[in-house]
């Protein structure tokens, strides 16, 4: 049996909600702070974070595109390389694209293992381009 490890991963609630007892800024805890880094990737382009232009992807970009098949394994492909390049605490399982004609969106569903936990979790990701 492989020991998993008992690292606890933080980030900051972008909501820049206060914490009630510290009043600093709230932190998200384990899975939810991965969750939402993995919902910022997705969604960021290059040159999105300062001082690290090579950080983000063509996502955004594709969202221009004429929504169907092609298009959606593109973002596929995107989505895939955008986490496996920039998220090390991840371990990519899936990642499932499927094109909403008929509301100009992609339906994106991304499963992936955290790195020191043993059970599998999914997000759902809805993206369409911004008018």
């Amino acid at each position: 049996m492989v020991a998993l490890s008992t690292r606890t991963f933080r980030d900051l609630d972008l909501n820049f909600t206060r914490h009630p007892a510290t009043n600093d800024v709230a932190t998200r805890i384990g899975d939810q702070a991965i969750i939402r880094s993995l919902r910022n990737l997705v969604n960021m382009a290059n040159y999105d974070k300062p001082f690290h232009p090579e950080v983000g992807g063509v996502i955004r970009q594709l969202l221009f595109e004429n929504v169907n098949a092609m298009t959606a394994q593109n973002i596929k492909t995107a989505v895939k390389d955008v986490i496996n390049n920039f998220d090390p605490r991840v371990s990519l399982i899936d990642v499932v694209v499927q094109a909403q004609e008929d509301m100009n969106r992609y339906d994106v569903s991304i499963s992936f293992y955290i790195v020191n936990q043993a059970t599998p979790t999914t997000i759902n990701v809805f993206l369409e381009r911004v008018r």
